[in-house]
């Protein structure tokens, strides 16, 4: 199995680039992600809720990060056992279509897994992640190693199965974890980094933001999706003052109390 795991790494450089990032890549986008944050001032300008963290929160969050190391582990796994079918060949058509097949089940699969764990049965596999009210980035790499399972079970296992019904580009496996670790990080900032006048736009009420996930973390009843406010949207999960809110951190003037609400 290692030999055979090795074997592949070492004729496919594209194949030990993708492991290597689903390994280390939330790790360094966090890096990169608060070093922003820091040099740009953010935190003073953008901040959705102005709630100070303590260096305990942010020690007790990349104490808990281990966990991500599994979609790596489960994915090395896979590829040792002959699970995947990939092709390395760049196609638009392929590239595409392995994305979008990988985006659109995830974003179902966080959905209806995060409603499930915020359950009293379900909550505490859930309850890790939901230490930080107060969110930064590295909340994002905060989960309990259940909840991580259920996590890798929709995007690494998923891709197994999708590579059995056609060869999926590599590319689109890259661009998959990519947009998902970096999203996952900046939408747990607390920084809105959109302008004021982004959630009237198309774009804006089709996707999440940083205040979308902040009123997440601060109320636990609203909010669910990762990127796409769509199953939120169907499922009348949107907080009514949610634009409101986006406006007022997009314009330096963020909540002070995670208890604050804008219904009035």
């Amino acid at each position: 199995m290692y030999e055979n795991l090795v074997g592949l790494l070492s004729n496919n450089p594209l194949l030990l680039t993708t492991l290597l990032f689903i390994i280390f890549g939330k790790h360094l986008l966090a890096v990169v992600i608060v070093s922003v944050i820091k040099v740009a001032s953010l935190r003073e300008r953008r901040s959705v809720y102005t709630v100070p963290i303590t260096k305990k929160q942010y020690m007790r969050e990349l104490t808990a990060s281990w966990a991500l190391f599994l979609d790596g582990a489960v994915f090395a796994l896979l590829l040792s056992v002959g699970a995947y079918h990939f092709t390395t060949e760049f196609s638009w058509g392929i590239f595409l279509l392995s994305y979008i097949c990988i985006f659109l089940f995830f974003e179902f699969w966080f959905y209806i897994t995060h409603i499930a764990m915020h359950t009293k049965w379900l909550f505490p596999i859930h309850k890790t992640h939901h230490r930080s009210r107060a969110i930064n980035p590295l909340s994002g790499l905060q989960f309990s190693l259940s909840e991580k399972a259920i996590l890798t079970l929709g995007s690494v296992g998923f891709i197994a199965v999708l590579s059995q019904i056609f060869a999926v580009s590599l590319h689109g496996v890259l661009l998959f974890f990519f947009v998902y670790y970096a999203n996952s990080l900046i939408g747990h900032s607390n920084i809105e980094i959109q302008p004021s006048h982004h959630t009237s736009s198309f774009f804006g009420k089709l996707f999440t933001s940083p205040t979308y996930h902040a009123l997440h973390h601060s109320r636990m009843n609203g909010h669910y999706g990762l990127t796409i406010t769509l199953f939120d949207r169907l499922g009348s999960s949107v907080f009514s003052d949610y634009e409101k809110i986006h406006a007022r951190a997009a314009q330096g003037m963020g909540l002070k109390k995670l208890s604050d609400h804008l219904n009035n």
